[in-house]
Order: C-alpha cells, then sequence, then structure tokens
C-alpha cells in the first residue's frame, strides 16, 4: 500500500475519531430532536455556567399553550433513599421575546448566542420513589406531605385496599398506580390528601387517612 493511500486512510481515521468523540462528550443526554446541533450546545454552555456540567435531557415546553416557551434543560438525578432530587434550568431564545419567562431585577442574567436564562429560572425538583416488591411509581410531593402517608395511599391504591366514602349512588373510579402524577395537602386539616392522577389530564382523588386506612372521600378530573 502506498504512502499516500496510508496517509489518506489516517485522516480518514481521524475524522471518524473526531466525530465519534463529539457525539459522546454529553454520553446520555436525551434531545428534542426539533432543537439543531448548534443551538444545543449553546443551551449546554448556558447550563454549565449555571452548574449543570453533566445534563440528562434538552426538551421544548410551554407554561399553557400560547402564554411562554422554553427550553428546559434537567440534570442527572441523584438519589438517596427515596427522594430522587435533580436541577432544571428554563432557557429561552431571544427571538421569542414576550413569550420568555419573566425575570426579576436582581437575576443573574446569562446569555450564549440566541439563548439566554436567568438564576430565577434554575430550581431544583424532588421525586418520591415508592417501591412495592419490585413495582414502583416516581411522583412529585406536595408541601406539607409525609413520606410515611404518601407511601401508604400509594400501596392502597396498587393493592385495591381503598375504602368507599362517596356518596350514595357514586360508583368508585379505577386507578392505575402507574398514573399516579403527584399527592398533595389541599388544606390544614390533618391526613386529608388530593391524589393527582395523570400527567397532561386525567383523575383527581381526595382521600382521608383514618385508623391507617384510605378511605375516598371525593373525585373529580382535571386537565392542563
Amino acid at each position: 500500500m502506498s504512502s499516500t493511500m496510508l496517509f489518506k486512510i489516517s485522516q480518514i481515521l481521524l475524522v471518524i475519531f473526531a466525530v465519534y468523540s463529539g457525539q459522546n462528550d454529553h454520553a446520555g443526554l436525551v434531545v428534542d430532536p426539533r432543537i439543531t446541533v448548534a443551538d444545543r450546545n449553546a443551551i449546554i454552555k448556558l447550563a454549565k455556567q449555571f452548574g449543570i456540567e453533566y445534563p440528562q435531557t434538552v426538551s421544548l415546553g410551554s407554561c399553557v399553550p400560547g402564554s411562554c416557551r422554553f427550553v428546559s434543560v434537567e440534570s442527572q438525578i441523584t438519589q438517596v433513599g427515596y427522594r430522587r432530587t435533580w436541577s432544571q434550568l428554563l432557557l429561552c431564545n431571544r427571538k421569542w421575546r414576550k413569550q420568555c419567562p419573566g425575570v426579576s431585577r436582581r437575576a443573574i442574567v446569562k446569555r450564549q448566542g440566541q439563548w439566554e436564562t436567568s438564576s430565577d429560572n434554575l430550581s431544583v425538583r424532588e421525586e418520591w420513589r415508592i417501591e412495592d416488591h419490585g413495582w414502583h411509581v416516581d411522583l412529585r410531593p406536595g408541601t406539607g406531605c409525609s413520606y410515611e402517608d404518601v407511601r401508604l395511599i400509594v400501596l392502597a391504591i396498587r393493592r385495591g385496599e381503598l375504602i368507599n366514602r362517596l356518596p350514595l349512588n357514586d360508583t368508585m373510579p379505577q386507578v392505575d398506580p402507574n398514573d399516579i402524577a403527584s399527592i398533595e395537602k389541599p388544606n390544614d386539616e390533618p391526613r386529608i390528601y388530593k391524589v393527582i392522577i395523570g400527567r397532561l389530564s386525567g383523575m383527581t382523588l381526595t382521600v382521608r387517612i383514618v385508623d391507617g386506612k384510605v378511605e375516598v372521600r371525593s373525585h373529580g378530573i382535571w386537565i392542563v
């Protein structure tokens, strides 16, 4: 094989290695296919400036359709016991102008190309993992919820142990435990919770824990 041919092959191998290495700079990163490579790189640079060194997902989102637009960058998840936490940063393209999330006067604002974000748009997210003999669901805990009560509610739903305390002629709804999104405290009354089922729309259950049992008091529907 001639020296010229060996040189060309070595150059091709160097290009392949460079491309392969570039693709693995962010191993495991999931990016919305509507986001270009150039935009992805600018977004990741901004995220790193706010402490997200190893982003896990980059996705497009909106507050309510038509009200605001953003790109969400989420870090890798850290799990300690049942608590799963990660950082989330919302960024906006300056072309979107008034559709960008609001920024306070004291916020630290940074820009990269057409993309910008601020310290106001950085938050720590948290989920709790409820497990049962190899099965699990991850859900958002509301303020004032205890892990023990949340776990009791989830397991009652999964095991079919809910107690019907609905008004007469009202039928107990069927609930898939895999669809539980969050459990919240609707008021200050002790051990009363609202169970949110579904991600963009679904069902709500108002439950009360009495003597270690979970009673269903009412139910409804919700939609974004």
